[in-house]
Order: structure tokens, then sequence, then C-alpha cells
């Protein structure tokens, strides 16, 4: 679910009942006195915008796999899924509103009227006929309307009581959930509609952290103890309050089941925020939650976009010259190890240290370093190789190694390239990913999970382990310089500046066919990484964590791609991060957070976004002016 709102009860007062009332009795008489509605007092923050043209993106809403829109001059864009005609908005003019959910987009036009596109199994697209409208809501499968009047109007599935909205009156603000609708009342209190969800509550009653009270047959039930509430948000069983001292307040239930923790885990956090002044949620159970503070910069809560770098440990890092690791992953069994190289020759990690990959203080004279999930090697100088950390398949037996000049670690094999073009490996092997015996003339290596990848001197590739997807089909590649193995995918740096992919491309991480002036590559998990020759970088595919967030990167000297994070060397010898999630945005003014993916509007006018890419939609950086995006 997501929310793009910020509905202030003065602002929305002012709307809904400083218009002139007429008598039906002349219908052109009274259409001629309504106020057109303005986008700006919907969305206040675009004064504080930097707008360069009408052309411009001010407002954004979410969907599940789709991101929404709103110009300047009215009309609306969209990106990603458009299986159930969701995107369909290129006809749409004097828009001052939108609202993005799992499959339906829905537009409020300034005079009152809404226009709806997408999915309409259950009607939530019927609202052909609504006039006099202020706000608008989409829910999972479902509309509501919020009237002049403050009075709300609804479509769409009912089953669960969640379009029982009639009765409701001095509504300043509307948002719908997934089975419930929340209304802001013009005194401060919040009310929502759903038979489904006050017999949960009742059922679940022990687990409750703030219980609907008040039921009765109107479909109206109070949130218990909700007082001086500005902004509200519903999602998928839960309701956010914004209080008007800047801090939020939960209403939720537990089911007692595996994600219960996470759950807790998430509004725990939730209730110790402070000084915010833009709330939005998306997501089912555990959800996602962004603020908005004061200051513009953003806070977040939730599993589905847990930062890579939340401690952001490698900003201390100096004097680095090579850097390996896998980033942090969701979910308990994640892996935390980063190692880097330093000029002097030492070695520092950082990590979870559960199997001792990071017990790397006592090495010197390294030479390079290749670390993955559980475990770390290190090259010395001497053409010898230690190693720490997991050892369950023998992937760390690399002591008698000799003459060995590079070296690539799996996640659970390590292969070492020996200077006379050979090549060794050890550790899990049940793919065949270390059947490199009979290689010969390789002058560079890379290793993916469970696939190795050989460069051979005459510029063709050479490949083992597991193929089920084409990650190893590399055979008729000519002309490389350069390889990178991926989680699942496989790219070539040919000599000309372009570059060839093959594998899994769920992400588009394969797209890569248009690079040019190519000098260096990288591949991550899901995401891969081009070192331009001007010392900039490009990058395709997943951006759950913001890890393709680099087109503002120069003076990079290396790359490097992993789990859901990117690493930059500069020349200085920092490292620059992109996957940092949205910690690192600042100066919003807006955000919209779907199930999957962020977008946000910043004061320079520019828009950013982070999460799953899959269907584009992410793709929202022309959206801004210009000016901004650079």
């Amino acid at each position: 679910m997501n929310k793009f709102k910020l509905f202030l009860i003065s602002v929305f007062t002012a709307v809904l009942f400083s218009s002139c009332f007429n008598t039906d009795s002349d219908k052109t008489k009274r259409e001629s006195f309504v106020e057109p509605l303005k986008m700006e007092t919907i969305y206040p923050y675009i004064n504080d915008i930097e707008i360069v043209n009408d052309s411009q993106v001010v407002a954004v809403s979410v969907g599940k796999k789709h991101s929404v829109g709103l110009k300047k001059d009215g009309t609306v864009v969209a990106v990603g899924s458009n299986d159930k005609g969701q995107c369909n908005v290129q006809d749409w003019e004097d828009i001052v509103a939108i609202s993005a959910e799992e499959d339906h987009t829905v537009g409020l036009r300034k005079d009152g009227t809404v226009v709806a596109t997408g999915k309409n199994d259950d009607g939530q697209c019927n609202v052909g006929d609504w006039k006099g409208i202020v706000a608008v809501s989409a829910g999972w499968n479902h509309t509501i309307g919020l009237k002049k009047d403050g009075t709300v109007v609804s479509c769409g599935n009912n089953k669960y009581g969640q379009c029982d909205v009639k009765k409701w009156k001095d509504i300043v603000a509307v948002c719908a959930g997934d089975k419930h609708t929340a209304g802001l009342k013009k005194d401060g209190t919040v009310v929502v509609a759903s038979s489904y969800w006050n017999s949960v509550l009742f059922r679940t009653a022990a687990r409750i952290v703030k219980l609907f009270s008040k039921i009765d047959i109107s479909g109206e039930s109070v949130v218990d103890d909700w007082k001086d509430i500005v902004a509200i948000s519903a999602g998928y069983g839960y309701t956010l309050g914004l209080k008007k001292d800047g801090t939020i307040i939960p209403a939720y239930s537990t089911f007692g089941s595996d994600s219960d923790e996470d759950i807790n885990k998430t509004f725990d956090e939730v209730k110790k925020w402070g000084d915010v002044n833009v709330l939005s949620s998306g997501g089912s159970f555990p959800p996602n939650v962004a603020g908005i503070k004061n200051d513009g910069a953003v806070i977040y809560a939730g599993s589905d976009f847990e930062s890579a770098f939340k401690r952001n440990i490698l900003k201390d890092w100096k004097e680095i010259v090579a850097v390996s690791g896998t980033g942090v992953g969701p979910g308990p069994n994640s892996a935390n190890s980063f190692v880097g190289l330093k000029k002097d020759g030492t070695v520092i990690a950082y990590g979870d240290n559960k199997y001792g990959e990071c017990d790397v203080q006592d090495w010197k004279d390294i030479a390079a370093v290749s670390a993955n999930s559980l475990h770390s090697v290190g090259l010395k100088k001497d053409g010898t190789v230690v190693a720490t950390g997991n050892n369950k398949y023998g992937q760390c037996n690399v002591g008698d190694w000799e003459d060995i000049v590079s070296i690539s670690v799996g996640m659970e094999h390590t292969v070492g390239l020996k200077k006379d073009g050979t090549v060794v490996a050890t550790g899990y092997n049940k793919f065949g990913q270390c059947n490199v015996q009979d290689w010969k003339d390789i002058v560079s290596i890379s290793v993916g999970a469970t696939h190795t990848i050989g460069l051979k001197k005459d510029g063709t590739v050479i490949s083992c382990g597991k193929n089920d997807d084409g990650r190893c089909n590399v055979q008729t590649w000519k002309n490389i310089v350069a390889i990178s193995a991926g989680l699942i995918h496989t790219v070539g740096l040919r000599k000309d500046g372009t570059v060839v992919a093959t594998g899994n491309n769920s992400y588009g991480q394969c797209y890569v066919q248009n690079w040019k002036d190519i000098v260096a590559i990288s591949a991550g998990w899901y995401h891969t990484i081009g070192l331009k020759k001007d010392g900039t970088v490009v990058a395709i595919g997943s951006n759950f964590y913001g890890e393709c967030c680099v087109q503002n990167w120069e003076n990079i000297t290396a790359v490097l791609g992993e789990f859901f994070c990117t690493f930059g060397l500069q020349k200085d010898g920092t490292i620059v991060t992109a996957g940092n999630g949205i910690e690192d945005w600042k100066d919003v003014a807006a955000i919209s957070v779907g199930s999957f993916h962020y977008v946000g509007i910043k004061k320079d006018g520019s828009i950013v976004s982070l999460g799953n890419n899959k269907y584009g939609q992410c793709n929202v950086e022309s959206w801004g002016n210009q000016k901004g995006n650079k």
C-alpha cells in the first residue's frame, strides 16, 4: 500500500468550507461559482520546489509495480507495469491530485471530477459520475473520494465494509487501505470503516496495540485515544496517524505468525520518530514507513528496504586501494562482510564475523583481497594466499597455493589464477564450478555464486559451473578484455569499450548493449556497473537499495558491484557507496512509498527513486527539472 499525502487540517478545512454553495435549480450557474481546485493547495510543498517549467513533475504516487507523476501543467506520466492498464494516463488533463495503488490509478481534476484507469474487477475505477471531490485515495481494490462538504463516496470491493463511508461527516482527509478505509475528521480524530478489522480486533484483542472502539453498523469506528492528528496513512491491516507535534502513532494487529516480530519492530521504531511533517507507507507485513522531517531528511522503518550500510562504517575508511564484500541482505540470514585493502598492504574488515571472516587484522604484505558472505581471501605479494572464515567445504584450504597472481571467491568456493596461466580452485563443487584443472592461457578470472569464468589471452572466454539460466553461455564472445561474474549473470567488456552480458535478466541487469566508452565493469548480484573513461559511472538492474544511483559520481578509478550495493574508489583513495537506502536522501519535499519501491521529489525539483525496478517503475529521473537532476 502507499499513501502520498500530507493533509493538514487547516488547509483542507479551507478547501472544504470556503466554496460558495448554491441551489441545485440552476446547474450551470452553480458550477460557474465553483472555485477550481489547485494542486498547490492539495500539495502545499509545491511552493517550496524549484519549478523550471510546466512539464516538471511536482507530485508522485506509486502502486505495487508502477509509478505515477503529476506534472505542473496538469498532465500525468507513468512508468512500470501496465498489465492492467494502470499506466494509461497519457490523455489525462487538468489533474490536480493523483493516487496509485496495487493495479489502478486515480486522478482528481481541478473541476472536482475524477478519472481512473487500471484493474476494475471490483468496480474500483467506476468514478465517472463523481462530482465535488477535493481528495482521492486508491486502495487495493477500492477507491475513496472526499467531497467538499466533508462527506465521503466510494466504489469497488466492499466485502469487508471498506466502502461503508456514506454516513461519514466532517472529514478533511481520507486514506484507503487494503480491507479498510481511514478518515481524518476536522477535530483531529480518526474513524475507520471495516467490518473485517473490527472482527479481527475482537478475536485477537490480546495482541492489539491500538484498539478500534465504538463500533456501530454505520461503518464508522473510532480509533481509540487518537487526538490532534493532522495526517493519516493506511496500509495492509494498519493505520498510521501523524500528530501535530510531529510524532506518529500506529494502529495495527498481529496474528501470531512468524512476521509478528518484524511487525512490532517496525512500528516500535516508528513510535520513536519526531519532527515529521510528511508521512507515507506501503507494503504489507511488515510494512515500509517513511517520514520526511522538518529539515528535509528522510527516515524510514521496515524490512523490505533495510539499509545496506545503515551505520555508514565505510565512510571512515581511508587510503583504500581495493575493496571486496557481499553487502547486507534482508532477513535473519543476511551477510555483512566487507574487506578493504590499504595502500600499506594491511587489511581492514567490517561485518558479522560469525565464522571469523573479518579476522584479517594480522594480514600483511597483501596485494589483493576477495571476500564473500562468510569467508575472506588475501593474495600476498609473494604469490601465496591466506584465508579466513567459513571452511565447511574447504573453501579456505589455500595454504599450499603458490605463484598466484589473482584470486576470486564465490559463495562457497575459491579460485586462484597462477602466473603460468593455469587455474586452481577449492571448495563446494556440486555444479562443477571448481573444474578448472584443464584451463590454460588464462589472464583473468571471476567467480559467481556457483559458476566460474576465465578470460583467455586471445580474448575468448571459458566457463564452468551452474548454467540453468545461461550465465555460462560465453563461448561465442570475442575481443574481450575484462570479465565479471555476478550472482547469476556474467558481463564482458570488449576492447572497443562496449559491453556484453548473459544469464539471468530478471531485473534488467543484462541490458548493457548501449553502453559505450566503458573501461571497467563489475557485476553485482542483480545489477551491473560500468566505469567510463571520463571517471563517471553507469548502472543497470536492481535498485532495491539505490545501488544503481551512481549518476553523480565523478573521479572514479575503480568500481565494485556487490549484493545490494555499489562501491566507487575515488582518486584520493576514499570510497563512495550507493545502496545506503533512503537515509541518504536530503532536502526531500515529498515521498511516495510502495510495496517494493520509493519515489521522492526533492526541493531542487529533481526526482529520486529506489527499489525494485523490474517493470521500470523507478525510471523517473527525467520527470524532474533537468537543472535539479544534473
